[in-house]
């Protein structure tokens, strides 16, 4: 049984204390900090006036301000394609590094929602993974995800909770991930030689969360319903923690290599800001608190994950700590992505891919 939390299962109360502390840390630090002031003033002209606008400290980028035609909609493409351009660009390296890496590790986190929207069998809150992406990608991933997990708790808090993941949607996960997120993503960092291009991309990519969910839903209904579902999510959750752990493994790389010398593990792990920072400077550690405070909050998840499942398997809660240090070594080894894509692949066959 998935999630489900018998008399001898450990109180849920602390992991969602954590919870909300982490979102709570976020949305301090990217809506109300000195940063993301900055940042909103800097952007805000974007909404406010059709007046050429130069990327801040670049004046001969001029930023693209029409995509869709409809005003509103790209006043705020061109705010996010502001503030994710100086990666998606190139413009410092280091930023484009850190950008990558999150993004590439947030991979198995969009497969491992997916899983759990179509196990529940009652309508709740996680079974709209449309509406937690388009929350993410607005408020702010390190302030919904977190929420995310207590919801999940409390949908999958009873035995009558999950059911077995259909074959069609098993068999379609992946290319869902592959076409959806992953290949916009390799997209927004190809190195166009016209900046324009990649603003293109940088736009393209912003719905792309939402895109999965619309790809795997008409994938799915194509695809055979006959056999079992668990090799297809073994395989799914193989090759996109893989991915992810390249990507990290890389990342650790780039950061002890001679090759780019602002790229080091403090630039890239390590949320720092001055005083007086650039527009840039303020982005990008925004966009290191949002890795930061979403992957802390899975690390939470799986040690939840072992303990419950140690909990429903009748062992001793004394290994709690073994499985924290297993959890915060795989995380520094293959990164926090490999880790939640690690967790999920041994529960199948196990959790979620029998019958309750």
């Amino acid at each position: 049984m998935a999630f489900t939390t018998p008399q001898s299962a450990p109180s849920r109360w602390p992991y969602y204390g954590i919870y909300l502390a982490l979102s709570a840390v976020a949305l301090y630090h990217m809506r109300l900090g000195p940063p993301s002031q900055l940042t909103g003033k800097v952007l805000e002209p974007l909404m406010t006036s059709s007046a050429p606008f130069n990327y801040p400290g670049r004046p001969t980028t001029i930023m693209r301000r029409h995509y869709t035609g409809i005003s509103g909609l790209d006043g705020f493409l061109s705010i996010l394609v502001t503030a994710f351009l100086s990666g998606s660009a190139g413009f410092q390296k280091h930023i484009q590094i850190q950008q990558v890496n999150f993004l590439v590790a947030f991979a198995p986190v969009m497969l491992v929602f997916s899983i759990e929207s179509v196990r529940t069998r009652k309508w709740s809150l996680v079974v709209f993974t449309s509406l937690w992406a388009s929350l993410y990608q607005t408020v702010g991933g390190a302030v919904v995800i977190p929420l995310y997990f207590i919801a999940h708790s409390l949908t999958f808090n009873k035995p009558t909770g999950a059911r077995l993941v259909p074959t069609n949607w098993a068999k379609t996960l992946l290319p869902s991930i592959i076409l959806g997120y992953l290949l916009p993503t390799a997209l927004m960092y190809y190195p166009f030689a016209n900046i324009e291009h990649t603003m293109l991309a940088t736009a393209f990519w912003q719905p792309s969360p939402v895109l999965v969910n619309i790809t795997w839903f008409i994938l799915s209904r194509f695809a055979s319903s006959v056999g079992s579902p668990t090799p297809h999510l073994k395989a799914a959750i193989a090759i996109v923690g893989l991915i992810a752990a390249a990507g990290h493994v890389g990342t650790l790389y780039a950061c002890i290599s001679d090759r780019y010398p602002s790229v080091t593990l403090s630039s890239i792990f390590l949320p720092t800001v001055g005083s007086s920072p650039s527009f840039e400077a303020a982005t990008h550690f925004i966009f290191q608190i949002d890795y930061a405070v979403i992957f802390a909050a899975t690390s939470v998840w799986c040690a939840q994950t072992f303990a419950e499942d140690r909990a429903r398997a009748g062992k001793k809660q004394g290994s709690a700590l073994v499985d924290a240090v297993n959890v915060l070594l795989s995380t520094a080894v293959v990164g926090p992505g490999a880790t939640l894509a690690w967790v999920w692949y041994g529960r199948q066959g196990k959790e979620l891919g029998k019958r309750e």
